[in-house]
């Protein structure tokens, strides 16, 4: 299970991706604050792991995640077709949660084995489980 923490996406572009996600440039009254409460890198990586043995300990039942992929250079369409790819998600570019240069991101519905399979299958693939930190 530690590879998981290391497989996930950072506490900053996880806190950046939800931040951007829920606001735009133009919205004053939440543009500053951050996407959960404050935390370190540390606690949300134990946030994460931990969320990564509750699913486990559920995979019978499909848990949120995000999924995002960091090819570089290419366009976030090519990116949501190679998760689907990798991932064997065909629908995942249905479901798109922040396409930024450095990375494309997606919620997905997931069985435990499958968001490990996913996490595991690339470089290029993140996987980070919702947590209550990120609602």
């Amino acid at each position: 299970p530690s590879t998981h923490a290391a497989r996930s996406l950072s506490r900053e572009v996880l806190d950046f991706t939800i931040n951007s996600a829920a606001t735009n440039d133009g919205s004053f009254a939440f543009g500053s604050y951050s996407g959960g409460p404050a935390t370190t890198s540390a606690s949300f990586a134990n946030e994460v792991e931990a969320q990564w043995k509750t699913n486990q300990q559920q995979s019978e039942v499909s848990s949120p995640y995000m999924v995002c992929d960091a090819t570089p250079d290419v366009s976030g369409n090519a990116r949501s077709l190679h998760i689907a790819d990798v991932c064997s998600l065909p629908n995942i570019g249905d479901r798109v949660v922040q396409n930024v240069p450095e990375h494309t991101c997606f919620d997905a519905q997931l069985l435990y084995a499958v968001a490990l399979a996913c996490a595991g299958a690339d470089d290029q693939i993140y996987v980070a489980p919702y947590t209550p930190w990120l609602k």
